[in-house]
């Protein structure tokens, strides 16, 4: 990760998935991006 030059970025892992966090974590995945995205509007 520390190859990636990006103004903010972090590492999230979700337990209880494998491939398809879309469908075996949807509401994890969707509060990790509105997370991810409040802390970037805040800076």
């Amino acid at each position: 990760m520390e190859s990636i030059e990006a103004p903010s970025k972090h590492f999230v892992t979700f337990k209880n998935s494998s491939h398809f966090i879309m469908f075996e974590e949807p509401g994890r995945l969707l509060e990790a991006i509105n997370d991810h995205f409040l802390s970037v509007l805040e800076h």
